[in-house]
């Protein structure tokens, strides 16, 4: 299975661009899964944990988004995420391989509904539901400057 491919507007995203952009990127690489959807792995060490041992809330909110992002990437589709729903079902350990999954549920013009889930050991740890809206062509030229 090949990686999806990503936007030239996301090369310096902290989750999937890479540590040639900067030290702390998550380098993550999505693949098609079997189903459908997108999938990937990730162990990450202690410098992204909030508790000690435990991933932070933030980053496990970061990757379950990047993974719905993906999904839309899959499909040639770039969007921002509108609204965000996380349940954190367990603390989600430092230094474990856990896989990411990401569906599209449905899509409404220009406005897409996912969910996405993270396993660790087999089990469900965190799960997401989100809306993301198309960005438009001139999205990138539309944000704010960096002086904000």
């Amino acid at each position: 299975m090949m990686d999806i491919a990503i936007p030239y507007s996301h090369n310096h995203c902290f989750a999937c661009g890479t540590s040639d952009s900067f030290s702390t990127a998550l380098n993550l690489r999505f693949i098609r899964s079997k189903a459908g959807g997108v999938q990937a792995a990730v162990s990450l060490d202690r410098l992204y944990q909030g508790y000690s041992g435990v991933l932070h809330g933030g980053i496990i909110s970061t990757l379950l988004d990047a993974a719905m992002t993906h999904r839309l990437f899959a499909e040639g589709v770039e969007a921002m995420t509108a609204d965000l729903h996380i349940r954190f079902a367990k603390p989600v350990p430092v230094n474990h391989e856990v896989i990411l999954s990401a569906d599209i549920d449905s899509s409404i013009r220009g406005v897409f509904t996912l969910s996405s889930k993270l396993y660790c050991e087999r089990s469900i740890y965190a799960s997401a539901k989100a809306k993301f809206m198309r960005a438009n062509a001139s999205a990138s030229s539309s944000f704010p400057s960096s002086d904000c």
